[in-house]
């Protein structure tokens, strides 16, 4: 098997589905040829099968239809190491990671555990996170090592409002497996806030 012809195969399979499948007949008046002109060459570029599912998933955006998704394929076996996640972004600021943005999620959604807006935990977003588990990171290093294999497991996390240790308070946090829900919910609800503050009350976010 030779995976680039395969997946230029796959990338016009996608393709002429959208054309002979599509639930009305002119596309959403999609040129689709043109569609293929563009990014049949952006396979040339594709190294490996998350790149193709990258295009195939452009491709179907194209259509301007909601719940378009494509999935799956030969993906490496490779080894997996749990890291856990504080559902939050962090950035780096005067030698520290800083805490940036807290997700939260709901307290009675077990799909919506935000680790840092737990019952208890007084971390606010513009934190410096002074200590994981007792060890100083370094801002030189990945700062996703030191959660490696702590998913859904207790850590000490202390944190400051200062990048100091002097009146750093420290917390037990369990980071969870993925934030990706959290962040969806996120969007979801900004959207909803955004929506519902233009109009005035008058429309809703679906």
């Amino acid at each position: 098997m030779d995976p680039p012809q395969e997946w230029k195969q796959i990338f016009r399979e996608a393709w002429r589905y959208q054309r002979d499948y599509f639930y009305v007949k002119n596309v959403h008046g999609l040129d689709l040829d043109a569609i293929y002109k563009t990014y049949s060459q952006w396979i040339e570029d594709v190294k490996h099968r998350s790149d193709l599912n990258y295009v195939l998933d452009i491709l179907g955006g194209e259509t301007s239809v909601g719940h378009s998704f494509n999935g799956g394929g030969d993906y490496p076996d490779v080894d997996r190491v749990p890291v856990g996640l504080l559902g939050a972004d962090i950035a780096i600021e005067n030698n520290k990671f800083r805490i940036k943005k807290i997700y939260s999620g709901e307290s009675w959604n077990p799909e919506l555990k935000a680790p840092l807006s737990a019952p208890g935990i007084n971390i606010k977003e513009g934190d410096y996170i002074i200590s994981v588990n007792g060890m100083e990171p370094d801002v030189n290093s990945n700062f996703f090592s030191y959660f490696d294999q702590l998913t859904n497991k207790q850590i000490f996390l202390k944190v400051n409002s200062t990048p100091a240790k002097e009146g750093a308070k420290e917390f037990t946090v369990v980071p969870v497996a993925s934030d990706g829900l959290l962040r969806q919910y996120d969007w979801v609800e900004g959207n909803r806030r955004k929506v519902d503050q233009l109009s005035g009350g008058k429309l809703a976010y679906v």
